[in-house]
């Protein structure tokens, strides 16, 4: 069975979060997730990443083929203990950071896009024991076939 571009992007992104290790040289080991439900919202840990599909924009592209601006939100829970003596901002900070850089390292999505860049980077903090963490919203520019999105144009 085929899988489309899009979706191959989509997994490309999670395996990039994936790479985010300290073994790799980055500040924290973080996780990547793909909800399996739109409302899949509960059960997250300290550096868990959050992928979430949002909008998408048709753009003008050459002839015959759909070029195509997909959103993603990256959402990084940043979870501190009660003991710890780091400012959350400093945490937050690094998480940023370090996805930024290992996003755009590879622009290209390992070949399934044009361009790969950075939307916004939004911290948010909830009520007392609610979540803390960054919302970074990105985008990729791909191209596919008119007629077929499962192949590249």
């Amino acid at each position: 069975m085929a899988t489309s571009i899009l979706e191959q992007i989509a997994e490309d992104i999670k395996t990039t979060i994936n790479e985010i290790t300290t073994e790799n040289e980055f500040n924290q080991n973080l996780n990547a997730i793909r909800p399996r439900r739109i409302d899949f919202l509960e059960g997250f840990n300290d550096l868990d990443v959050l992928i979430n599909q949002v909008e998408a924009e048709q753009l003008d592209g050459p002839t015959m083929c759909f070029q195509w601006l997909q959103f993603y939100v990256l959402t990084a829970f940043v979870i501190d203990s009660d003991t710890s003596t780091t400012s959350i901002d400093t945490r937050l900070n690094a998480v940023a950071a370090d996805i930024q850089k290992k996003l755009i390292e590879d622009q290209t999505r390992d070949g399934l896009a044009e361009l790969t860049g950075i939307d916004s980077v939004t911290p948010f903090d909830g009520d007392p024991g609610e979540p803390t963490g960054i919302a970074i919203k990105i985008w990729v520019q791909y191209l596919t076939k008119d007629d077929d999105p499962y192949s590249q144009h």
